[in-house]
């Protein structure tokens, strides 16, 4: 691609040269068109052409092989990064060439390509098995790639890979379905001489979550910390500070105790009620 700027009088034609391999920036040469604008308009067509290429003058016919390691591929290094450029060298040596390598550009139809993915995918991996689906799209990009190149060189009339598809559908996910108030019924109709069926039978009428119905197993997470911050060791601060020894807490006295004595009134009742029964200031029970 080439563009054409302007810096005062004077014209540039920018042509774009790819990454860099090193960096993975990108590169631009630019090119002093003088300061007519057709002038630089020629120049920005014929950088384009050259870019592209023209046909090869020797005869004989073209193979696919052959187009993809001579041509395609150093012209794809000046454009990717060099990792990139590893991975398609690896792909055209390994999967391409040995299958479909040896066919002239010319007689390429779209069923060696279709059986070239058809073999990527059934035993084309290392152990005999078959490669991902995004493995196999990957080679046919290289390969529709491949023959735009030949199609702008005039090797090819058509682009024969534009009518295949090497992408599978991935599954379509399937939408979770609720129960209707038919199958509740039926689910606590079936489930009734269940023991738990009264545990059921209210989660099912309020919505209760699965940790917090009656019968479920183990404590919730909530009940867990309680638990384990109440049994969490009691620690006392050393005398000395320097000792990092715990020590036991001392022993609550007897006068500090939260349950306090019956004392008889008058009438010979309780004056107090008991401490024992913790609802006894609020609901009155005794």
């Amino acid at each position: 691609m080439a563009y054409i700027i302007q810096r005062k009088d004077r014209f540039y034609v920018i042509a774009y040269d790819g990454l860099d391999p090193l960096t993975g920036k990108e590169r631009r040469r630019w090119h002093p068109a003088g300061h007519d604008r057709h002038e630089a308009e020629q120049m920005a067509a014929r950088i384009e052409t050259d870019a592209a290429g023209s046909a090869p003058l020797r005869g004989g016919p073209v193979h696919l092989g052959e187009f993809l390691t001579d041509t395609w591929l150093p012209i794809k290094r000046r454009h990717v990064r060099a990792s990139t450029s590893y991975r398609y060298t690896w792909m055209v040596d390994n999967y391409v060439n040995p299958s479909i390598g040896h066919v002239p550009l010319r007689r390429l139809r779209a069923d060696h390509l279709d059986d070239l993915y058809d073999k990527l995918s059934t035993t084309g991996g290392r152990n005999g098995t078959g490669l991902a689906a995004k493995t196999v799209h990957e080679v046919h990009v290289i390969v529709r790639s491949s023959l735009d190149l030949a199609m702008r060189r005039q090797l090819v009339d058509t682009n024969v890979a534009q009518a295949t598809n090497a992408r599978h559908k991935r599954p379509t996910r399937k939408v979770p379905r609720s129960w209707t108030a038919e199958d509740l019924a039926t689910f606590l109709a079936a489930a009734r001489p269940h023991r738990l069926y009264p545990a059921l039978h209210l989660t099912a009428c309020t919505g209760m979550r699965r940790g917090r119905s009656p019968g479920s197993s183990g404590p919730t997470s909530t009940e867990r910390t309680s638990a384990s911050r109440s049994a969490a060791p009691c620690r006392a601060s050393p005398a000395n500070p320097s000792s990092s020894r715990s020590r036991p807490a001392p022993a609550v006295a007897a006068s500090t105790s939260t349950t306090r004595p019956r004392t008889s009134s008058p009438a010979g009742g309780d004056a107090s009620p008991s401490m024992d029964c913790p609802t006894t200031r609020m609901t009155g029970c005794s």
